[in-house]
């Protein structure tokens, strides 16, 4: 029987194609509300969605991200600091097709707001906020939470957003390629 369970058992390849992304942020409010960060996409092969370890893991982009104010941004009436972002590729160990797609650039606005109802308990720290994106036209939608790094090290952290602190966006979903 453990034979045969380890026939069906697939191992990464290292290889890939990449199955699964997620999609992380490290970004800090200026005091004229515009951002700067970096954007982060982490490439898994398929049998991350049985088993999310890192064993699957190919490989990562890396993007810078500018954000500049525009509070007429529609789709999260309760969000703060709507910014306008530009991304751009900056590094990567992944295989150049793999991350041509314009998707991995597309997103065209970001906003800081209430964490969502149905992912409060996927918080990562007790004073998480929401982090919600938007691509093209669309309406921001919810993308995971907002968490000052000051926090995360146990250090004191700013009360809610605060200009020219540091936060990391973690995402509450993994996007399926």
């Amino acid at each position: 029987m453990f034979l045969l369970l380890l026939a069906c058992t697939s191992a990464p390849s290292g290889d890939g194609p990449p199955s699964w992304t997620l999609q992380y942020a490290s970004v800090s409010p200026g005091a004229d509300g515009a951002w700067v960060g970096h954007s982060v996409w982490t490439f898994y092969e398929s049998g991350w969605s049985q088993e999310p370890s890192s064993e699957w893991h190919l490989c990562t982009l890396l993007q810078v991200l500018d954000g500049v104010p525009d509070p007429s941004i529609s789709g999260c009436p309760e969000c703060q600091d709507r910014v306008r972002v530009s991304v751009r590729n900056l590094e990567t160990d992944c295989e150049e097709a793999w991350v041509q797609d314009p998707s991995f650039t597309a997103p065209s606005a970001m906003a800081i707001g209430p964490v969502n109802e149905d992912m409060s308990d996927r918080a990562p720290h007790s004073s998480s906020m929401g982090w919600y994106q938007a691509y093209g036209e669309e309406d921001l939608a919810f993308q995971g939470h907002a968490t000052s790094e000051d926090a995360e090290l146990g250090r004191d952290a700013p009360d809610g957003w605060s200009a020219q602190a540091w936060y990391t966006l973690w995402p509450s979903f993994a996007w399926s390629l």
